[in-house]
């Protein structure tokens, strides 16, 4: 058999590697037949003419295969456009191309905080309640007014020289804050400068944080202006 069977095989495999397999096969058959036409013996040549027959219909199927497999390939893609197009990435219905528009974020006003300007502290000689009621609007009633220093009683006593938590009211309307002997005042108090009149006492109890910052009094309170009078009769009568 001539030398270049074999060296033609390995060309043709050689230079076929970029082509589909069929085509490399189908190649490949060509130089069989050809050797078989070179065999001297008919019962060889024969045998090499029907395996190479046998190979071209392999080849045949190997070559559709490959086919189909570009045909799935192709519609692979065009799916992928299609898709791509009916999500935006293709022209409008005007057939112009959409563009990609960043939007800018919102710009968003902070306002700055408002500080809160803190009460300002009645001066000591200023007897302005919050709900701008006086005591001269009221009629104070002492017997009622003992009933309303119930509220007082876990703090205070109205006996001479007796302080509790709080200091003795004994004698306190009239006095001058932060001077009960034996006591121990805050700066705040023993420095108000306030002295206790009915009017003063009146609005010290309407918010006693309000006219006293920093007192350790704890007691938010007592709103109800007849009841602040009730008990301030009260106390002058002690």
């Amino acid at each position: 058999m001539p030398a270049r069977s074999g060296n033609s095989i390995r060309a043709l495999a050689d230079g076929g590697l970029g082509k589909c397999p069929g085509h490399i096969v189908r190649l490949a058959i060509d130089d069989l037949i050809g050797r078989a036409r070179e065999i001297s013996f008919p019962s060889a040549r024969l045998s090499y003419t029907k395996i190479a027959c046998n190979v071209r219909s392999i080849a045949g199927t190997l070559e559709r295969a490959f086919l189909m497999k570009k045909l799935h390939l192709g519609l692979a893609v065009s799916a992928s456009a299609l898709l791509l197009a009916a999500c935006g990435g293709g022209a409008g219905d005007d057939g112009s191309e959409h563009s990609a528009e960043t939007k800018a974020p919102a710009q968003t006003t902070v306002e700055a905080p408002v500080e809160e300007t803190a009460p300002s502290v009645p001066a000591a000689d200023d007897v302005a309640t919050d709900d701008g009621t006086t005591l001269a609007d009221f009629t104070g009633d002492a017997a009622n007014g003992e009933n309303v220093f119930l509220q007082c009683k876990a703090c205070h006593v109205v006996d001479e020289g007796v302080n509790r938590v709080g200091p003795s009211l004994a004698g306190i309307i009239g006095r001058t804050a932060g001077t009960v002997d034996g006591f121990s005042y805050t700066e705040a108090n023993a420095n108000s400068g306030i002295v206790w009149t009915p009017e003063k006492m009146f609005q010290y109890l309407e918010n006693p944080r309000r006219v006293i910052p920093g007192t350790r009094m704890a007691y938010a309170g007592l709103k109800d202006g007849q009841k602040r009078a009730d008990l301030i009769a009260y106390l002058q009568a002690q």
